[in-house]
């Protein structure tokens, strides 16, 4: 994809070989940059910064595979890392996107001052933790949707693939078009709902 050798030409002219790049991923609307070395981009938030800034999108430091321990460990080490009163709930692990998914009462104890805690993490771990706040009270319809989120996550991997394929994809057909159709608020009674809709694709905002 024409696309995707313009984002990794761009992110190599901002990150420095130090920094131990190894990959590049479009996933829907966003960018994820696998890295052997996510210390660098600690020591200096400015890379994702500006790379936000010059490509207009969302940037994911992630840490290369190869960085990944084994998720037993991973989850001990976690949970001596973080303190008690966090209080978690759940800790879940998706290897398609190298994350921990820590369910907390408590996230802001799981990222600590400065984020301090949540970069101890990925250091002494390899996995990039993605903290969410845990319900106060038992859901067992959000416990099913994070459930079936971690259980189908290579599929949902694939699928961000494909639908970036198709957001960065230079068509050229000459008689496109796009409708917006507002399904709620503008004035109206519901909820904010947009259907916005090509030749192609319609997508529900």
């Amino acid at each position: 994809m024409d696309y995707l050798k313009d984002i990794k030409a761009k992110i190599t002219e901002v990150i420095p070989q130090e920094a131990m790049v190894t990959s590049v991923e479009l996933e829907g609307p966003e960018i994820a940059i696998y890295t052997k070395n996510p210390r660098a981009f600690f020591e200096n938030e400015n890379y994702v910064a500006k790379i936000a800034f010059e490509l207009k999108k969302r940037i994911n430091i992630r840490t290369d595979k190869s960085l990944l321990i084994p998720e037993e460990r991973a989850e001990k080490i976690i949970r001596d890392i973080v303190p008690v009163e966090a209080d978690i709930k759940d800790i879940a692990f998706s290897s398609s996107f190298s994350e921990v998914i820590i369910e907390s009462i408590k996230p802001g104890l799981v990222i600590g001052k400065g984020g301090e805690t949540s970069k101890k993490i990925i250091v002494e771990t390899g996995w990039t933790p993605k903290i969410i706040r845990a319900p106060t009270a038992p859901s067992s319809i959000l416990k099913g949707i994070r459930q079936h989120m971690h259980k189908y996550s290579s599929e949902r991997k694939k699928f961000l693939q494909e639908t970036a394929k198709k957001i960065y994809e230079r068509s050229a057909d000459t008689n496109s078009w796009i409708r917006v159709t507002p399904l709620g608020s503008f004035r109206e009674v519901g909820r904010s709902c947009i259907m916005v809709e090509t030749r192609p694709t319609k997508v529900l905002m």
